[in-house]
């Protein structure tokens, strides 16, 4: 019997212990598993901390370019306001960098720009292209003002270039000057020729300017002064043809002629100096071996005396003899 309790006994016991065993072992696993759903929950809070921060901060960034974009778009439309084009279209293309999704938009805003820009250049260059063609018909008025026409021709010729759409304006005025202008062009091509000492080509000049208004005085005064002009060189020729060949008086002679058609202009009265010193140096030369002459003759006819009074001297002895 006792061997039986004790057993039993030691059935119960090893059964405790194994149930306590089991018991362990449950309570350890639940520990384990409590564990294991705590760090899986830690986990989730963290990676739900980390997706609410993640999205607190995308949305801090949307927001940060969103406000941005704004900026840019903002300063864009002032400088487009204030005509600063080229900063605007940079304004724009940073707000493009900023969100690309708003090309169409951007690319909208960009467009107006450059029809802006070119709209502002064509009215630049119209301003610019009147105040020229303005300047030159204001030229011309004052260069007819001062009876300068062929400079007034040029400038209204300027502002024909510039404008070729007011040509019947502009050759209207060219046609109210067409005559004065050419009078002028002759007056001033006689004038120059003059200068030159082209007497010819200067006299026909002022006879086209005579014959484009005959009662004007100064062309037929011209002429006139011209004419002597061409008289004179002709003497001077001569002058000069005499001179080459050693014709000295006569070429002073013909100087003389062109003297008294009126005093010579500045080449001709050196040609003429040279001239007459040339002719006064040959006179002199002559009068000097004139004088020479004289001289000589004056001597040979006093030698001759001597001679004869020595002759006579030795006859008249003879004859007291």
């Amino acid at each position: 019997m006792k061997r039986l309790i004790t057993i039993t006994a030691l059935i119960f016991s090893v059964s405790f212990c194994m149930a306590q065993n089991i018991k362990d072992q449950v309570d350890k696993q639940k520990q384990i598993e409590a564990q294991q759903q705590q760090a899986i929950k830690e986990k989730k809070q963290r990676e739900a901390e980390a997706q609410r921060r993640a999205k607190e901060a995308e949305e801090e960034r949307v927001r940060e370019i969103e406000r941005y974009y704004q900026n840019a778009i903002e300063s864009a439309e002032r400088n487009v306001e204030q005509k600063r084009y080229e900063m605007a279209k940079q304004d724009y293309l940073t707000a493009y960098e900023l969100k690309p999704e708003n090309t169409a938009f951007i690319n909208e805003r960009l467009n107006k720009i450059e029809a802006l820009i070119v709209n502002e250049k064509r009215e630049r260059e119209e301003a610019e292209r009147e105040s020229q063609y303005q300047a030159s018909i204001t030229s011309a008025q004052k260069n007819v003002d001062q009876k300068k026409y062929g400079k007034a021709q040029e400038d209204y010729r300027s502002a024909l270039k510039i404008k070729p759409e007011n040509f019947s304006f502009i050759n209207q005025k060219l046609a109210e000057i067409e005559k004065p202008a050419t009078l002028e062009l002759y007056y001033d091509k006689g004038n120059s020729c003059l200068e030159q000492n082209k007497y010819e080509e200067a006299l026909g000049y002022f006879k086209q300017a005579n014959q484009l208004d005959p009662q004007n005085s100064v062309y037929q005064e011209k002429i006139r002064t011209t004419e002597i002009r061409i008289k004179q060189e002709r003497f001077m020729n001569a002058a000069e043809s005499s001179y080459r060949n050693s014709q000295y008086k006569q070429a002073v002679d013909n100087v003389g002629k062109a003297k008294e058609l009126g005093s010579l202009p500045a080449h001709m009265q050196s040609k003429a100096d040279t001239y007459q010193r040339k002719y006064a140096q040959e006179e002199a030369k002559r009068k000097e071996a004139g004088k020479k002459v004289l001289k000589t003759i004056g001597l040979i006819a006093l030698v001759a005396i001597i001679v004869g009074v020595v002759l006579l001297i030795p006859s008249d002895e003879k004859n007291k003899e």
